[in-house]
């Protein structure tokens, strides 16, 4: 191998890539007509809980954003839940380094709403995905904030996807 490319291909492992990812194109008409959604992160590795990236702190993260987009956020412990029950499921997995230096992750948001089998209505209703957006990416040093930003970014294109569907002042 030339010395040059000794160099430069280890080197190129260690500039951040960004965030890969693909959507799952859904018709408005699966967003179309909600109130708003409640807001539920997986649960999280120790590492990532380690590291500093807590469920708590991403669902607030969220449901800010989304507040700030003009999606109204439901709690879902208060009352009855919304017709389909709206749930936007946040998905993180990741692997870091040791030394936590670099990280690996995943992202995975999914409206997920309940919806029954056409084919069979006695079947009890189940939790669908309608709408999803994920992605894979590697960081090294200030994968934290990398993480959130994706997060956010990924939460921007559901809200995009929402207001469309829902515009403000169309009720």
């Amino acid at each position: 191998m030339k010395p040059f490319l000794r160099i430069l291909l280890p080197s190129l492992l260690l500039l951040p890539a960004p965030l890969k990812g693909q959507s799952l194109e859904a018709p408005k008409s699966v967003i179309a007509g909600l109130a708003g959604v409640c807001v539920v992160a997986d649960t999280l590795s120790r590492e990532l809980v380690e590291g500093g990236i807590t469920r708590e702190g991403i669902e607030a993260y969220v449901r800010l954003r989304l507040r700030e987009s003009g999606v109204t956020v439901l709690d879902p412990g208060v009352g009855a839940p919304a017709p389909g029950d709206p749930t936007l499921y946040i998905h993180l997995a990741a692997i870091l380094t040791p030394g936590e230096e670099r990280c690996t992750y995943t992202i995975r948001l999914d409206l997920m709403q309940t919806a029954r089998l056409e084919r069979d209505p006695s079947l009890p209703p189940i939790h669908v995905s309608t709408w999803g957006v994920s992605g894979v990416a590697f960081h090294g040093h200030g994968w934290r904030q990398a993480i959130i930003d994706d997060i956010l970014a990924y939460t921007d294109a559901f809200a995009a996807a929402f207001t469309a569907a829902n515009p403000p002042g169309a009720d």
